[in-house]
């Protein structure tokens, strides 16, 4: 077959890879860091959220994840995430205070963080857990 110049294409074999960007082993986000009791007078906003990390090799879609305390669940929206990205995901009342901070994913249906201990767990669109983490009661 000839392109618009009249050239053909001889013999020519074409190598590429193809990463499902839907499928995200274990531990290829991790749960990075989390603020359950923010207070005003630290230097970081005064708002509850926490912090991905992506450690994977080939962007990511987080469509038809979730995120979820002891309590509550709520799915993520459907963005790309790129190797070595940080992630904060936060409640949407709360965008303009976390937006200053980096990316942020605002989520209106927030999973309060309990002070008085949790579990975090992050999971796919077939429920197997990515990352999970146990949070022992403090005082934060």
């Amino acid at each position: 077959m000839p392109d618009m110049a009249g050239n053909f294409l001889e013999n020519t074999t074409l190598t590429f890879q193809f990463f499902d960007p839907t499928v995200i082993p274990a531990k290829n986000i991790v749960i990075n860091e989390l603020m359950p009791s923010p207070k005003a007078e630290l230097d970081l906003p005064n708002v509850e959220f926490i912090v991905l990390y992506y450690l994977g090799d080939y962007p990511i879609r987080l469509g038809g994840l979730s995120w979820a305390t002891s309590k509550s669940e709520v799915l993520l929206p459907d963005q790309w995430v790129y190797p070595g990205e940080y992630l904060s995901l936060a409640p949407e009342s709360q965008g303009e205070e976390m937006n200053k901070f980096g990316r942020t994913i605002l989520l209106d249906n927030w999973p309060t963080l309990l002070n008085s201990g949790d579990q975090l767990t992050l999971k796919d669109d077939h429920r197997n857990v990515i990352d999970q983490l146990k949070c022992p009661p403090s005082n934060w």
